[in-house]
This record gives structure tokens, sequence and C-alpha cells, in this order.
């Protein structure tokens, strides 16, 4: 039999070799000094000195049997195995480490902040490639390499990388680091602004933190004008409105320059194209002047129906809006406007608004139509033109309107329908049909005797005539349980306000001051001017506007504002203005349920207007925070500017437009949200918190 035994120093050398290759591959190996390899039978004949010497280039210090240790005694002969004939050490050992070398990448270690490290060829951090400036640190780029870099502060904060800051220009949400990075950080970026949108960061929004900001809550987001917000000052991005259009700065343009800038070309939602000559940053045509709203195509409609211009335009200084009403209901808006033409003086027509659809009708009484020409709407009573001139027309003189405890519309006129008058009367419109009914008249010279209808008080004279006291133009109310009220005004008959039943056929002074009666001389004997009725104030000026609330009339006179018992007559001054704002309004009163509070609002003024709190006479204006700068935390209208602000920051209605007398009413259903119409015969919005408004419908 062949003997197939190894000498000692081949047999280590071979299981050095195996070793090695064990430890490169993370093997533990094999036991050397307890099992066989089993590829040789040991005769035992060579005695194992335990110092065999490698003959390649390494001594392998871990490879030879243990010289203590018991040889193995051969007992099992290995014959299953091939014998290794060919694998004597040649003398080139592989032992080069493979991850030996620079690897490809940079990476950071951590804890070790400031240093960025080489890899090895296995991708392990090995040698130091550089050491980072005391206030930077090492970091990982967006491409996988790491770099020394600024560290981030753990706020974030804004980036105009375009020329100058804008709606329209690129601005991006980034985390900010402790100074100017070295490289660009694509991962740097939170949130890319969009278009008409822009970074915004100030300590009194959002505290303190970058965000995508409009001046335009994101609830109008599907409006036409969404995108065409103000940025210029931070005041009204920290107060964004709730409106669909920001007339805060939209009267002139968003003024930021830049892509689209201002310009002299309107913002148009349908043209965005700035390289088509597009001008989103300009002005928006609901917050302009009155002259380019009346000329110009206005991008968008606002509103279906007739054109509430049309009166305007046919004469414009004959053409007055006044009073207003809503009903909680519908949800509709009802004024009046009193016109003249050649053919018609003082004739009235009462209109309609919805406050959701901004759509626009004819309720009743005459419209000069563009096209078709002047169009009848209603039907039914007609009055003479002032000093009963023919031929009859729809509403002569009305100038004031109140939805009545029947949800009928009722005016109040005849005659011009101002100052002192007593060619006066009501009529009963149905606001659905258009019918008009008179339900009230005075009487006089050349109405004949009327008191078989209508009941009269008649002023003092001493010939005998019957004629009712002068009545004062803008003074109407109607009780809840129908009855009328009108303030009256004569030299013979005095100042107060009288009271008509709700069938009209019955009169009576509800209180009296003053009056001389009636003393023609020659003889004649002297007519006196009737009792005195009530006590307290003798007011010196007529007595305009009233409403009925809580049982008690309210009454303005000289922009103070009284109070008048209709039992006993007696008379107190609600709010003075001595010490506190003097704008009160008169064409527009009712009582605000969700802040307690009287409005008094229109008068010749381009627009005037208070809130009055019964309580303790204090009035504010709703048009500025007059109340915080009176009243301070105690004010009651404050807006969320924290300043004191108005409707003078850049809005569409001090951009040259005015309301008067034009109705003014309080949304039904948002205590935030007030409608008035304007002198244009646009209806105008405008939000209380912000005092931002715009042409609602046109």
């Amino acid at each position: 039999m062949r003997d197939f035994s190894v000498s000692p120093v081949i047999r280590a050398t071979l299981l050095g070799t195996i070793l090695l290759v064990a430890a490169c591959s993370g093997d533990e190996g094999p036991d050397l000094g307890t099992t066989d390899t089993g590829t040789t039978s040991d005769t035992g004949t060579t005695p194992d000195t335990g110092t065999t010497t490698d003959t390649g280039t390494t001594t392998d210090a871990g490879t030879t049997d243990d010289a203590g240790t018991t040889d193995d005694a051969g007992t099992t002969d290995d014959t299953g195995t091939t014998a290794d004939t060919g694998t004597e050490d040649s003398g080139t050992d592989a032992t080069v480490d493979p991850c030996l070398g620079v690897g490809p990448d940079l990476v950071c270690v951590p804890g070790e902040t400031q240093k960025v490290y080489n890899t090895d060829l296995c991708g392990k951090p090995s040698t130091v490639n550089t050491t980072c400036a005391a206030s930077l640190e090492c970091e990982t780029h967006s491409d996988g390499q790491a770099y020394c870099a600024c560290p981030f502060t753990g706020a974030n904060r804004c980036l105009y990388p375009g020329p100058t800051s804008s709606l329209y220009e690129p601005s991006q949400v980034i985390r900010e680091r402790s100074c100017a990075n070295t490289r660009d950080e694509p991962t740097d970026i939170l949130d890319d602004c969009e278009w008409g949108s822009m970074c915004f960061q100030d300590p009194g929004y959002n505290n303190n933190v970058a965000l995508c900001h409009r001046s335009i809550d994101a609830s109008q987001a599907a409006e036409p004008y969404y995108d065409f917000g103000c940025s210029q000052f931070s005041m009204w991005m920290r107060t964004p409105t709730s409106l669909e259009i920001d007339c805060r700065c939209r009267d002139v343009g968003d003024g930021q320059g830049g892509a689209g800038g201002t310009g002299n070309a309107m913002a148009d939602p349908n043209n965005t194209d700035i390289t088509m000559g597009a001008r989103p940053g300009g002005p928006i045509i609901n917050c302009m002047q009155s002259a380019p709203q009346e000329s110009r195509v206005w991008p968008v409609d606002y509103g279906t129906g007739p054109s509430f211009n049309a009166w305007k335009q046919q004469n414009s200084s004959g053409a007055s809006w006044f009073s207003g009403a809503v009903d909680p209901v519908t949800r509709e808006m009802y004024s009046i406007i009193k016109w003249t033409n050649p053919q018609h003086v003082k004739s009235a027509t009462v209109v309609a608004w919805n406050l959701d659809t901004k759509n626009r009708r004819i309720i009743s009484g005459l419209h000069p139509d563009p096209a078709a020409g002047l169009m009848a709407y209603g039907s039914g009573y007609e009055s003479p033109q002032p000093n009963n001139v023919l031929p009859l027309q729809p509403l002569t003189g009305a100038n004031v309107l109140r939805i009545g405890p029947d949800s009928k519309i009722y005016t109040y006129g005849g005659g011009t329908g101002e100052s002192t008058d007593d060619q006066r009367e009501i009529v009963r419109i149905d606001p659905i049909t258009g019918l008009r009914t008179l339900v009230w008249k005075a009487q006089n010279a050349d109405t004949g005797d009327l008191t078989a209808t209508f009941g009269q008080c008649f002023r003092p004279d001493a010939f005998g005539g019957l004629k009712t006291v002068g009545l004062n133009g803008q003074s109407f109310e109607i009780g809840p349980d129908g009855k009328y009220y009108m303030g009256f005004r004569g030299t013979r008959e005095g100042d107060g306000v009288i009271e008509i039943s709700a069938d009209g056929t019955t009169c009576r002074y509800l209180t009296r001051w003053g009056g001389n009666g009636h003393n023609p001389g020659g003889g004649t004997p002297s007519a006196p001017a009737g009792p005195q009725i009530g006590t307290g104030f003798v007011l010196q000026f007529p007595v305009q506007g009233l409403l009925f609330h809580d049982g008690m009339l309210y009454g303005v006179s000289n922009d103070d504002l009284y109070s008048f018992d209709p039992a006993t007559g007696n008379r107190l001054n609600k709010s003075y203005t001595t010490g506190t704002y003097g704008g009160m309004g008169f064409s527009n009163m009712f009582w605000d349920p969700t802040r307690n509070v009287v409005w008094a609002v229109g008068n010749a003024s381009s627009f005037t207007g208070s809130i009055v709190d019964l309580t303790t006479g204090r009035r504010e204006s709703i048009y500025g925070d007059s109340g915080l700068q009176e009243y301070g935390a105690q004010a009651i209208l404050v807006s969320d500017y924290g300043t004191a602000q108005s409707v003078t920051i850049g809005t569409m209605l001090s951009n040259g437009h005015s309301i008067n007398y034009g109705g003014v009413v309080l949304d039904p259903d948002n205590n935030d949200i007030v409608y008035a119409v304007l002198k244009t015969g646009g209806l105008m919005k405008m939000e209380l918190s912000t005092f931002n408004n715009y042409v609602y419908s046109w």
C-alpha cells in the first residue's frame, strides 16, 4: 500500500493556508488540537515538535501542532478522501487585505462631527479626508458624498431665488443654516411656493415659522382672483382676508414689481401669461375707481341680471341710492334708487341682490335698460310727481325702505322725499310680484279730504284748514305690530313723532315739543300749537332715521341718538357726540343682536356709520378702529390688525367711491360681513375684521 502520509512541515503549511483563508472570510477555522483533517493517516513515525516552520514567506504561529498533546494514534485510516498530492506551499501565500486602499466615497462618522472621512475599498470609514472649520460640521449631501457644511439651526426661513420677492417670482421655504452654505442642497427646500403665493415669515404670524402664504384665505381657493392677493406689506399677509378678492392693495396693484409687475394693465384671471403681456400684479377692476369700472369690460362677471349702473349712466347727478334691508330667510337685500330723467322727476325703483349668488333683480318701478329702453317692473299704485305734477309714476320721492312684520316691503316717500314735506305716502310692495299698494297718504291742499280713509295729524291752522304736519324726509319705521312712525317738524306744529295705526286709519302724536301755533294776525284768532307730550330733551334739529327696538323708538338728531318712549313720549339722549366718535348716520338703522348695539349708518358724507351701545352711549365707527382708539380693550368693533386701522389703508371704498345714503345691511348669518350700495349701483361687500372691501355685484 502506498504511503499517503504528509510530512509535518507540509501539513503545518497547509493548515496555515486554510486558517488564513478562514480568517479573511470570517470563518472560525478548524480546531487544530482535537480534530484530524481527514486527509492523511498519521503513522506516528514523526513526532510533532510544535515548531514546524512555514516554508513560505510568513511564519504561521497558529498552525503548529501542540507538542504537548497526544498525536493522532492513527486508529482510523482516512480512506474516503483524496490525498493531497500537489498542495505544497510554493512560497507565494496570498495575504493582501482586499479592503486596503482609498474608496470613491466620503462619509461622516458618528461622534466625529467636524471630520470628513475617506472610505476603504469595502466602503468603510478609513482615513480623515478633511477637518472642518469650527463653524462647520460634516454632512452628507443629497448626492451621497459628505462635506463640511453649515449646520442647521432647527428653524426654517424664506429663500427668494429671483430678482425680487413677489407673488409671481420663485420663493421657497428652506431649512435654515447658521451660515451661507458652500454647496446648494436640494433637500434643504421644504416647499416650493405656488404661483400667486410667496414664502412669508413674520414674528406676528404662525409663530414666526416660514410658510408659503397668501393674503387671501384658502377657503377662497376656487375663486378667480385667489392668486391675485397683496404681498407688499406684512400687515396684509399677517391678516388674511376671508373675502374672495383682496382690495387692500389692488386698487392700484400689488406694487411688488418683478415678473408681472404692476404696469397699467388690469390683472386678469383669464390671462396670466406674462410673456404675452399679462400683468397679474396689476389692479383688479372690482377695486378700482368708478370710471374704469363703468367704462371697461370686466374680466369676470359678478352676478347676473339688469345693470344697476344704468340709472347713473342716464343721469349721473339725478340718481341717488337710499336705505336698505335684508330678508334673513331669502338672503336678499333690498334698496331704493331715486332718479330723474326728462320724463320723470324723483321716481324710485326697488331692487334686490341675492347675497349668495350676487344676482340682481328689479322688484318694482322703472329701469332705463341700455338696450331696450325704459322698462316697467311690478304694477299697481302710482303717485303724482312732486307738487302734484302729472303724469303719474311709481314711488315718487321714496327714500326709506323697511321690511314689515308680514315680510312685505314698505317704502316711505312722496314729493321730493327730501327735507320736510306734506306730500308723504307709504306704499306696500310684494317682494315677489312687485305689486304696489297705497297704505297711507298725507292730506294736503291737492289731495282733498282723506280722513275717511287715512288718519291724519293736522298742523294748527287759524282758518280751519286741514293739512297734515310737515313730515321729515328719511324718518320712518314700522313697529312689530305693524304701526308706522314718522318724525315731523314745522314752525306751527313744533317737532316730534307721530304714530299711524297698522290699518292707516288713525294718527296720534307720540311725542311733541316746541311749536308756535298759527298766529295770522288781523283779528283772526290764533290756533295753538297743541300740548307738549313727554319730558326730557328739547331737540333743536329734526328727527331722522327711526328704529323700533325692545318697546322703544330711537331716532337721530344732529349726530345724537335719542330714545322716545311710545307710552309717555319721554325723550332721553342715548349717545352724545361730546367725547366720542361723531359719525352718526340715519338712512339705515337696525338692531344688531350679535353685539347688542344699534347700527346708525348713512348720510350725505361719502361713508359714515356707527354702532351705539345703548347702555354706555359709546359709539364706534364701522369703517375704522375708532373704538380701539377711544376705549382700548373695551371696544366692541376691533379689527385683526392689533393697531388702529380703517378702510383708508387702501381699499375700493377709499378709492374714490361713496355710499352716502345708500343701503347698508349686516349679513344675517355672518356678523363680520357688511353689504352696502355704492353711488355707482355696485354692491360692496366689506369684512369688518380687516376693512377689506370690493364690488361684490356689478
